[in-house]
């Protein structure tokens, strides 16, 4: 589903943000990050419920025992309501090994920030409850480097947007002022949920293909 997992590595340690739907590319992850840091890795979160942001959570996390999965309490009640009948769908679509049998559950973090352990003056920012492709998301905001992870709030312009859960045109427009907000923060550099490549990320290019496509579904659809 070219999910995007963001890696924060901070002086003394890591979080990442965003585990993979399927085992492979949640085991492929483990993989790459082994072979990227060896810093101890002391966070993982979920930006939102969407099954494809956590739910093979549990074969990335079997690599790194001492991290803790989180997301917004709003978030992890959807989880926690859905997440049987995610699994036992993904597995029919994909086969019975593509998905992890249980799913690790975010412990709920309500908490408006995140230092990473040597990095204490310098604040992540998690901004929720914010409406993008579905409600209730998480997004994060690192004014030390000027960048952005957005979640399912922007897209790349290479793939078409989920819209199926845009039951109204509010909800629509509620999408369209979170856009609003990431552009007004005027970052350097935006961390897309979903892409078909991990090369040419743009703020303004995908800003723009993002708020063009919600914009043509309310009007138009």
């Amino acid at each position: 589903l070219n999910m995007v997992s963001s890696l924060v590595i901070g002086s003394e340690a890591g979080m990442i943000i965003d585990l993979p739907l399927a085992v492979p590319q949640a085991v492929a992850l483990a993989d790459w990050l082994a072979n990227t840091t060896d810093k101890p890795l002391v966070a993982a979160f979920s930006t939102h419920f969407h099954p494809d942001h956590y739910l093979s959570g549990a074969a990335f996390l079997a690599r790194f025992p001492e991290t803790k999965l989180y997301a917004n309490s709003r978030a992890v009640a959807l989880i926690e309501n859905e997440v049987k009948q995610k699994i036992a769908t993904w597995k029919g679509i994909l086969g019975p090994d593509a998905v992890a049998d249980k799913a690790v559950i975010p412990i709920p973090y309500d908490f408006t920030f995140f230092t990473l352990p040597g990095d204490e003056s310098t604040t992540i920012h998690l901004i929720s409850p914010l409406v993008a492709d579905t409600i209730d998301e998480t997004l994060f905001w690192i004014p030390s480097i000027s960048t952005f992870i957005a979640g399912d709030a922007v897209y790349s312009h290479t793939v078409h947007l989920w819209l199926a859960d845009l039951l109204s045109p509010t909800l629509s427009e509620a999408w369209l002022s979170t856009l609003h907000f990431v552009e007004s923060l005027s970052p350097k550099r935006i961390i897309l949920g979903h892409s078909l490549t991990l090369k040419g990320f743009g703020p303004k290019v995908d800003l723009k293909h993002s708020s063009d496509y919600v914009k043509f579904f309310k009007d138009e659809i």
